[in-house]
């Protein structure tokens, strides 16, 4: 039974992943979602069914979780599209990619589906890390390109990657930069007493990593920089706000090589806790350190979520380079990416001068001002509207 029409903007938003999955992505939307409905947006979300547990979402009566999806199959479309029937959203917003599409021709095909079931339905796509895909795989988005009203590039550099694929989609694309996946730094709270629940000491020099265990976060160079230092600064900890899993290989081998290098005596590794308490942790450090391997980018959300938490930050130099941003030295300390040595010293050098850490934290605070979650929001609300007045 279709559901009673509201005042205000009514908008779907489809996405694979919803937390407590582990998805950027999805924390990506879940906060977009959380921040949309305080701007008097009906939102419901269709997405997997893995989400159930967390479907208390603390009085937001104006978002809808509707997990409905078992496999991401050509199924799923009539599923679609009867949720669409019935919830009669304004506009919908099609999250790409998640976790949980995987390979989904279905997935691929989606935009298409919704404009031949729905043709007056205005459809807005937003592009998640689509340069680094594969040519061949970018090719998967082109259906989107070719039906969406508005392509919305969380990454400026996508924007070449849209041109080669779809010349014509260039011209509908539009910038909205990525937030922080945490909440900023806390104002009410007790610094020393959550270094204390962590088990770190007030001599303690704590040295964070924050965001998901694989091959491009430079894990490996992190560790090996740490080892060259631990004879400097014996009093330097590590902790890791990162999840594991036994059934991935590439953590398993992170962290055998954790307890092969005895820094596993050095390190806190949390469970998984909820946002608010997650910023705690990651704002009672004393620094983060990042080493990606391809670079430092303003699609990483786990950078964003550091300089919110005004935390003196270590970084890789930008690939390609022009993200005019990235200030070396003033909002964080850049190093060549794979390059220990360079890791090490920048690190010692933190370490060693409060000064330098006091500027790298006044300009990480500064640099998180870009990318504000009202500004985001508020871009969001004026880009839905625009293609709904396009549609009339």
């Amino acid at each position: 039974m279709p559901v009673e029409k509201k005042p205000g903007i009514t908008l779907m938003v489809i996405t694979g992943t919803w937390p407590p999955m582990r998805c950027g992505v999805g924390d990506y939307t879940f906060t977009l979602c959380e921040n949309l409905v305080q701007r008097d947006f009906h939102v419901h979300v269709f997405t997997s069914e893995q989400v159930r547990p967390n479907l208390q979402l603390k009085g937001l009566t104006r978002l809808k979780v509707h997990a409905r999806v078992n496999r991401w199959s050509w199924h799923m479309l009539r599923t679609l599209a009867e949720a669409i029937a019935e919830l009669k959203p304004d506009v919908v917003n099609f999250q790409w990619p998640t976790a949980a599409y995987g390979r989904s021709l279905a997935v691929n095909w989606l935009p298409i589906y919704l404009r031949k079931k729905f043709p007056r339905l205005p459809l807005i796509t937003t592009l998640h890390e689509l340069r680094y895909f594969s040519p061949w795989s970018r090719l998967r988005i082109y259906p989107a390109l070719e039906v969406s009203q508005r392509l919305i590039l969380v990454d400026s550099l996508d924007r070449g990657c849209v041109s080669r694929i779809h010349a014509k989609a260039a011209a509908r694309c539009c910038e909205i930069r990525l937030g922080s996946s945490l909440p900023g730094r806390p104002e009410q709270f007790n610094r020393e007493d959550r270094r204390q629940s962590l088990g770190f000491h007030a001599q303690d020099f704590v040295v964070a990593f924050f965001g998901f265990a694989n091959p491009p976060k430079g894990l490996e160079n992190l560790f090996r920089a740490l080892c060259m230092l631990r004879n400097v600064c014996p009093e330097i900890k590590l902790l890791m706000l990162s999840q594991f899993s036994d059934k991935n290989p590439y953590q398993r081998r992170i962290l055998s090589e954790l307890n092969a290098t005895g820094l596993s005596a050095f390190t806190t590794r949390p469970e998984y806790a909820e946002p608010h308490l997650a910023a705690e942790y990651l704002a009672s450090a004393d620094c983060a350190v990042l080493p990606f391997v391809d670079g430092a980018s303003l699609k990483r959300s786990s950078l964003i979520a550091c300089l919110a938490q005004a935390l003196p930050l270590i970084t890789t130099w930008p690939a390609p380079p022009g993200v005019d941003d990235f200030e070396h030295n003033v909002n964080m300390l850049l190093v060549p990416p794979e390059d220990t040595a360079a890791l090490a010293a920048a690190l010692e050098r933190l370490i060693k001068d409060p000064d330098l850490r006091l500027r790298l934290s006044r300009g990480s605070a500064d640099l998180a001002r870009k990318f504000s979650w009202k500004d985001i929001t508020k871009r969001y609300a004026e880009v839905i509207k625009e293609v709904m007045e396009e549609m009339r």
